[in-house]
């Protein structure tokens, strides 16, 4: 699952990143796991469905945060047109 964020956080950053807020590039694939993971769990008649996958959700996002902010700070990940 982390691999399939980091993956589709790399592409959206790709994507985004001579957009007004990159680092708004975090939402789609936050979106796309928490979405994964309450599907999963309501399949699978999770107990107490919220406080199982809030810490999930919760530490994806502080991860995702980082990890964006990481990049962005990277030359690749820049927008061409500040370069000129």
């Amino acid at each position: 699952m982390t691999l399939t964020f980091s993956t589709l956080l790399i592409l959206v950053i790709n994507k985004m990143k001579c957009h007004d807020h990159p680092y708004m590039a975090i939402l789609p694939p936050l979106l796309m796991q928490s979405s994964m993971v309450y599907l999963i769990n309501v399949l699978n008649q999770t107990p107490n469905l919220l406080l199982t996958i809030m810490p999930s959700i919760f530490f994806t996002a502080i991860y995702g945060a980082i990890f964006t902010f990481t990049l962005l700070k990277k030359p690749e990940y820049q927008c061409d047109s500040k370069i000129k």
